[in-house]
């Protein structure tokens, strides 16, 4: 498996990853979502990404800033226009979860996460691209051939040296300068024992 495409069916790419229909308070006991995110959710985020071989997925959805999947796996977010981005958790009393909250500041800065978050208001693709959420937006007549043709550009490249940038870029978000310049000369020298650096 060289590259992975995800796309969506329906109204909407990701409505979100519990059902809170069980955990309604309205219900009976009131129930901890703390708990829920902290043994079922929290684990996967923290999953290393580093575990992918290829390491390429494209990911054509409405709300990358929220999955947290996407901080691991989904390397180019590819939208129609159309499409909108959402953080539902106001409308519901509820706070981004799952590394929403660690995960877009870091996409968009503090002040446009706090309004997403704290206003709960649909972001157009557009603006997403230009607020560095996604990689671009396209027009909806065309995402399907750009979405294939990304895909197969991505799958006939230099995979490795591909997977190993993908993993420097997701560890300069947290990693001091000096732990990035030891990591790129870690990672550089696996890339340079590679055959695509060869006929490269």
């Amino acid at each position: 498996m060289r590259a992975v495409l995800l796309t969506g069916a329906g109204r909407g790419f990701c409505a979100g990853f519990a059902d809170l229909g069980d955990r309604d308070p309205k219900k009976g006991d009131v129930p901890d979502l703390g708990d829920t995110l902290n043994n079922f959710f929290n684990p996967n985020v923290q999953a290393d990404p580093r575990h992918a071989k290829t390491g390429y997925w494209l990911s054509m959805g409405r709300r990358p800033a929220r999955v947290p999947i996407l901080r691991s796996a989904a390397i180019l977010c590819l939208p129609r226009k159309s499409a909108k981005f959402l953080q539902a958790f106001a409308r519901i009393g509820l706070i981004p979860d799952a590394g929403g909250s660690w995960t877009l500041p870091k996409l968009v800065g503090p002040a446009r996460a706090r309004g997403l978050a704290m206003l709960a208001e649909p972001l157009d693709a557009e603006t997403a691209a230009d607020w560095g959420m996604i990689w671009r937006a396209v027009d909806d007549t065309e995402l399907m051939d750009e979405a294939t043709a990304l895909a197969t550009r991505l799958a006939n490249g230099p995979t490795a040296g591909l997977a190993l940038a993908k993993q420097a870029i997701l560890a300069a978000t947290e990693n001091s300068l000096e732990d990035q310049l030891a990591l790129e000369a870690k990672l550089q020298s696996q890339a340079g024992a590679t055959a695509d650096y060869r006929e490269g």
